[in-house]
């Protein structure tokens, strides 16, 4: 199968808990090769999902797993092409890694991660099912926030997990062509802005409702997915 053209795509990593396989949640990246023209191979975009799902499954505890993967042209010559979209389920599946000890926080605790670039704004990426009560305070407050040390633990966490999966070569210092990136359009297509990752940084702790639809197109949110 071969993408028609397709230099800008958006990978939606779908999540899930193996006790309860209908609590689904997702994370949303976006990436872009310029040089790519005419019929594109899936699996060069495949393979980097895959890549990104091995970074999320270290900031996942063991009991959930990556549902599936979905990737999708941002920006088709045709849009009611069918190979415009793909989806698939890793194979072998992968599970969290993370062991915890002590109990997990709601799901609505997530990690923020922010995707830094070179200029505007950010990008975020909320990560579920990724902190426990020892990494917060006890004070029982609504909000929460990172004990002494644990924030500088996660980031360690990333910036490990960013060479050993090869997700860094994806950033703006990266070898490869294909970029993970910030990508807007205001024509829907015509003129495109894509502002490569320069890197990933743990920023602290948010709430976050499953079904809040603005988090589902930024960053990930809950069911539907």
């Amino acid at each position: 199968m071969a993408f028609p053209n397709a230099n800008y795509v958006r990978m939606t990593v779908v999540k899930t808990l193996i006790p309860n396989p209908d609590i689904k949640w997702t994370n949303v990246y976006e990436f872009y090769d310029a040089s790519l023209s005419g019929l594109v191979s899936v699996q060069i975009w495949k393979t980097i999902a895959e890549i990104v799902a091995l970074f999320e499954t270290n900031l996942m505890f063991q009991n959930a797993t990556i549902d599936k993967i979905r990737i999708v042209d941002m920006f088709p010559a045709d849009p009611s092409d069918p190979q415009n979209s793909v989806e698939f389920t890793p194979s072998p599946v992968l599970n969290g890694l993370l062991t915890p000890v002590s109990d997990l926080l709601p799901l609505t605790v997530c990690l923020h991660l922010k995707k830094e670039t070179a200029y505007g704004r950010p990008g975020k990426v909320f990560m579920r099912n990724s902190l426990e009560e020892n990494n917060v305070g006890s004070d029982n407050s609504p909000s929460f926030a990172f004990v002494a040390g644990q924030q500088a633990a996660y980031q360690a966490i990333v910036d490990s997990v960013l060479p050993s999966t090869g997700l860094d070569q994806h950033l703006t210092a990266g070898s490869s062509d294909n970029k993970l990136a910030l990508i807007s359009s205001p024509d829907g297509g015509s003129t495109i802005y894509a502002r490569p990752v320069d890197q990933i940084l743990v920023d602290g702790i948010v709430t976050n409702k499953f079904r809040k639809r603005w988090y589902n197109r930024e960053s990930g949110g809950g069911i539907p997915v």
